[in-house]
Order: structure tokens, then sequence, then C-alpha cells
């Protein structure tokens, strides 16, 4: 093959891969209109280890904060006391808390996630979500601790925050305050 011809091939292989690379416009607007449309169509409705079915549209009127975490997640630990201190902070506010353990029965049975919620002083509903049928609606892959918030409405707002510094429970307490304050139109 004669070198102009390699360079020839070489070229058009580069112009498929940089232009598959890119998404295009109408590829952006249908996934942001997919973003759109799960955001409208969200359902979390899981059992919880106090036997009750819980449902954020029966929330409706309150601001709910979930939080999904796992046992074996160490900043999910460190974030469950931030958020058990701020619960008591909302008390009496239209604010719920929720936290999710995303940990299978096989992994994690109620029994052993009592002994962990009482160990770590939780005063809000834990709920299991085995299947991640609730956490597969906000992320495509497990990143622990992440949280979600939702308005009064019952819808989510502000997409999920992901992570905590372990270390720095203050910073996160406040990040969470500002946006509680900020849905609860403090």
């Amino acid at each position: 093959m004669s070198m102009k011809r390699r360079l020839a091939c070489a070229f058009a292989l580069f112009v498929c891969i940089v232009s598959n690379s890119f998404p295009s416009a109408s590829a952006q607007q249908q996934q942001r209109a997919r973003v759109v449309a799960a955001e409208q169509t969200v359902s979390i409705n899981l059992n919880g280890l106090d036997g009750r079915t819980y449902n954020i549209t029966s929330m409706r009127g309150n601001v709910v904060l979930v939080s999904f975490g796992a046992t074996w997640c160490q900043p999910c630990g460190e974030e469950l006391r931030a958020l058990t201190e701020l619960q008591h902070e909302y008390q009496g506010k239209p604010v719920k808390f929720l936290w999710v353990n995303i940990e299978s029965q096989e992994v994690l049975n109620d029994a052993r996630l009592k002994k962990y919620v009482k160990a770590h002083h939780l005063n809000f509903p834990v709920l299991r979500d085995p299947t991640l049928s609730a956490f597969g609606q906000f992320s495509r892959r497990v990143r622990l601790p992440m949280i979600v918030f939702f308005d009064r409405a019952g819808r989510p707002t502000g997409g999920t925050h992901v992570g905590f510094s372990v270390g720095d429970p203050e910073n996160y307490k406040q990040f969470v305050r500002s946006y509680l304050d900020q849905l609860l139109g403090a």
C-alpha cells in the first residue's frame, strides 16, 4: 500500500473516531429529555426496617432528603452521624430524612442492619434497596454515599450529591443546611 493511501486511510479512521466521540446536539437534547422525564417520574417505594412501606409521593408537603449508603462504606457512617445531627436541628420543620441501604439480604440481613442502625444512633427511617431499583433512578454506577433532595411537591431537585469528606462533617452539614433551607424557602 502506498504512503498516500495509508495516510488517507489513517485520516478517514481519525475522522470516524472523532465524529463518534462527541455527541451531536440532538443526542445531547435527547439525553436532557430523558433526564427531565426521569425527574418527573421518579418513584421511591421501599420497605423499611420498621416493617412499613415508604413512598416519596406520600411525603408531599415535606422536603425529603434521601441518603443511599452501605454498612461497608466508611464515609457513609460518617455522613450518617452528620445527618442525625441535622435531623435534630430540623425537628419540627417539614423535613424528612431517609437512609436507604443498598446491600442485599445475603450480604447483610435485617438483624445485622438493625445492629448497625443502633450503633450509629439513627433516628430516621432506614429502608432497603437490595435490587437498586430506587438507587438506579439516580445513578448507573454505585458511588456512595449519595443524597437526593426532593422538594415539597415530591420532585427530585438539584441532581445528586455524591461523596463525603471523612473528617470534615461541618462543611457537609453546611452544604445540606443551605440546600434544605433553600427548599424550605427560609
